[in-house]
């Protein structure tokens, strides 16, 4: 198995958080969310790009294993001005 897939079956059955991070630069990459969190000791799971209302900014969904949810929400890791929150699901029964 290529290495992504088995690191998503190790996760696949541990509970796991998924947030939101924006007001990022428009150069930021989901590779540069995953290694930066990776260097803060935070084990992501997934890390895709997100919608944003703001011209010039980015955003990224993150999951990541719920044990590192508050190292994740900590502001001491963060640069000011990065955005934090749960992601919010669509409702699919509409």
């Amino acid at each position: 198995l290529p290495a992504a897939e088995l690191k998503l079956l190790q996760c696949r059955f541990r509970k796991k958080a998924v947030f939101a991070v924006s007001n990022l630069s428009d150069d930021c990459t989901d590779t540069d969310i995953t290694s930066y969190l990776a260097d803060q000791g935070i084990s992501v799971v997934t890390c895709f790009p997100a919608k944003t209302r703001f011209p010039g900014r980015k955003a990224f969904r993150v999951c990541l294993l719920a044990k590192d949810a508050a190292r994740f929400l900590s502001a001491d890791i963060w640069p000011e001005n990065v955005t934090l929150r749960e992601w919010h699901f669509k409702d699919k029964s509409n």
